[in-house]
């Protein structure tokens, strides 16, 4: 086990050398947010609690938004997580599988995330939605 320090150390320094997570995309498309552990590490490294598993190589890590990295740690880690991140989990992976935009220029189908940066990219605008909107959404 090792110390909380050592943990904040390995962010500091995926900060300083790869740039904030917000200045990459996430794997889904949207804009990331935070450096995810991919749980690949060897050995894999936990506080002094036993929880927040890491690594001190670099390369095991993601640039992911909030909701993918909730997601990708219920599904990786799951003695760590509680009911309510469980539930909270399963309920955006139905939205996040359920939602899709498709882009009135030129037909391009995505999730929301997808299709904010494609648009951007591409300078297109006009979205539609191509399923309803779960309830009160």
């Amino acid at each position: 086990m090792i110390h909380m320090s050592s943990y904040n150390e390995i962010h500091k320094r995926l900060r300083r050398l790869r740039g904030p997570a917000h200045e990459h995309t996430c794997p889904c498309g949207s804009p990331a947010a935070e450096w995810a552990y991919q749980f690949t590490g060897n050995p894999e490294l936990r506080d002094t609690e036993g929880r927040l598993p890491h690594s001190t190589n670099l390369d095991d890590y993601a640039a992911m938004c909030r909701s993918c990295h909730i997601l990708f740690d219920v599904e990786n880690d799951p003695e760590r997580v509680t009911e309510k991140m469980r539930e909270s989990g399963r309920r955006l992976s139905e939205l996040m599988s359920k939602r899709r935009r498709r882009c009135l220029q030129c037909g391009l189908v995505g999730a929301p995330g997808a299709m904010g940066n494609h648009q951007r990219h591409y300078r297109h605008t006009g979205l539609e939605d191509t399923h309803p909107q779960p309830d009160g959404q």
